[in-house]
């Protein structure tokens, strides 16, 4: 008798295959850490007018200073994953699974949703060119992408940038812009045409951010408390999907459960792990696992069922450049507190005398906290606070990615006393057409230099891949097939980012929800 489909971890590939079984009236099982929130604040209406009235003091520090981790002792985090409210996101994962790196920044989640909690909410069909070696073409992910966009909500708009990432009639309409956005992007629509002439493509972004209220969820408000709540109910979050498919009984979920590896019996896979409340141990038997517990707990998880703390897989993640960008026009001017605080634009550079196509996200910084740039001001501190309150209001950010490939991956192994060590030189990114892009940003009417411009420990992207790479024909105990399945393992499917063994510029979280729902789809032709 066929036993049940056990998932491990409540993630974005996790929730995306029990999306896909639960469409075909399968009901698999979610073990997961599943940690949630028991921080909780009623802000009501805008930030920066609520605060006018109300102590913020829990919502923006907190009583063990969590806010300011950037500041006092130099913390290396996205702004999102240091405030009060969302700090549970990465809680528990340096005594779940610790990880010793001299030079990479590695960030876990065992919270519901995983690390797309605290997302940018970036999603980008990836095209046969992003694909690059692996044995998976576009055309097989497509009515995945469509599936899964009806169930997020993704805004965006069908403009430049949809050679890049595709058209999609299902997208909601693109927010509103923020002042300086709309500043930029009007002078690029003036000249595209000589812009486009140098690799320089602007547009909206592909964002699973709700412009309309959407199952469920309401529409984006404006409120620029993006970064400081937990469950915003506009910015998807897998645990939407997750509490809904619980709730309609089309899962059984698993939570407070660690599991560590897996090992065989008489046919069956038994999986093992332990309750993180009392550390009692756990196990259960199956036919058919699914791993998507992210790339580095995947990782940790293979190894150790195989025991093995000699091989160095190749870890992945893509180089980043962060790119100020300041608007004359706007300094000293009011703070435009209506905008929308994370995202408002891509760019996209490919230049035919470049062999890497960029992907830049423009983002509006009315949302993060002003700490996040207290240490970036070379001068003291109370200049420092000056100069903040004087530039914040003129001041965008542009995250610029790098694609990554095996060649310039670091290694990630398993030590003997079951801790994770990664291992990654620093990367070497080309800086011609960063030239290139800022001076198509100050045309445009945005000041910034290659001075300012500070690339990223890596790591800091958390767009890990590629340790279990996809093959056509696997040929080694670290390789998955075309259909997830791992090598000499019956039954075992990696479906997160670890078959990934190429990364396009452009974030890789739709195509792994893609993926993983494909894989999904052809398991349940054999049940």
């Amino acid at each position: 008798m066929k036993k049940e489909i056990v998932i491990i971890g409540g993630g974005a590939s996790g929730v995306s295959a029990a999306l896909g079984f639960a469409e075909k009236g399968i009901i698999p099982t979610i073990i997961d850490v599943g940690m949630r929130s028991d921080k909780k604040h009623q802000a009501v209406g805008n930030q920066y007018d609520y605060r006018k009235d109300n102590d913020l003091y829990d919502l923006m520090i907190g009583s063990e200073l969590e806010g300011l981790s950037n500041v006092l002792d130099g913390t290396s985090l996205p702004p999102k994953l240091t405030t009060p409210m969302n700090n549970y996101i990465i809680s528990g994962s340096e005594e779940l699974s610790p990880i010793r790196s001299s030079n990479f920044s590695a960030i876990q989640s065992f919270a519901s949703g995983g690390l797309a909690a605290a997302w940018g909410a970036g999603l980008y069909r990836y095209n046969d060119e992003d694909l690059g070696s692996l044995p998976l073409r576009s055309g097989s992910l497509e009515p995945y992408y469509d599936r899964l966009s009806k169930e997020i909500g993704i805004s965006g708009e069908n403009d430049d940038l949809s050679q890049f990432f595709g058209n999609d009639n299902t997208l909601l309409p693109p927010f509103r812009l923020s002042k300086k956005a709309e500043h930029l992007y009007k002078n690029y629509q003036n000249k595209k045409k000589k812009f486009n002439r140098n690799g320089v493509f602007i547009g909206y972004p592909r964002l699973g951010v709700l412009t309309r209220d959407h199952m469920g969820r309401k529409q984006c408000d404006y409120s620029n408390f993006e970064t400081w709540l937990n469950d915003i109910p506009w910015v998807y979050n897998p645990a939407h999907s997750l509490d809904r498919l619980i709730k309609e009984n089309k899962i059984k979920y698993m939570s407070g459960i660690h599991i560590n590896s897996w090992s065989r019996k008489n046919g069956e896979i038994i999986i093992e792990g332990k309750n993180i409340q009392d550390g009692s141990p756990f196990r259960k038997n199956t036919d058919t696992l699914l791993i998507a517990a992210g790339t580095i707990n995947t990782t940790k998880m293979v190894l150790r069922s195989k025991r093995d703390t000699k091989s160095r897989l190749n870890i992945l993640d893509n180089p980043l450049l962060q790119v100020p960008l300041i608007f004359p026009a706007f300094l000293g001017s009011p703070l435009d507190k209506s905008a929308f605080g994370m995202t408002n634009l891509n760019l996209i550079f490919k230049s035919p005398d470049s062999k890497k196509t960029l992907q830049g996200s423009i983002i509006e910084l009315t949302s993060p906290p002003r700490s996040v740039f207290f240490e970036r001001f070379p001068v003291s501190s109370v200049l420092n606070l000056k100069m903040i309150k004087m530039v914040s209001p003129s001041l965008l950010a542009m995250f610029l990615y790098y694609p990554s490939s095996p060649d310039e991956a670091g290694s990630i192994r398993l030590t003997n006393n079951n801790e994770l060590e990664i291992e990654q030189k620093d990367y070497v990114t080309e800086r011609e057409p960063v030239k290139k892009i800022v001076r198509a940003l100050i045309r445009m009417g945005a000041w910034t230099h290659p001075l300012i411009i500070q690339q990223s420990k890596p790591g800091y992207a958390i767009h890990y891949a590629g340790t279990i790479p996809m093959r056509t024909n696997t040929t080694s105990e670290y390789e998955s097939s075309i259909n997830g399945e791992l090598h000499k393992e019956p039954g075992v499917y990696i479906i997160d980012g670890a078959p990934f063994s190429h990364i396009s510029s452009k974030n890789l979280s739709f195509t792994i929800m893609a993926n993983a729902m494909r894989i999904a789809d052809n398991i349940s032709k054999g049940k």
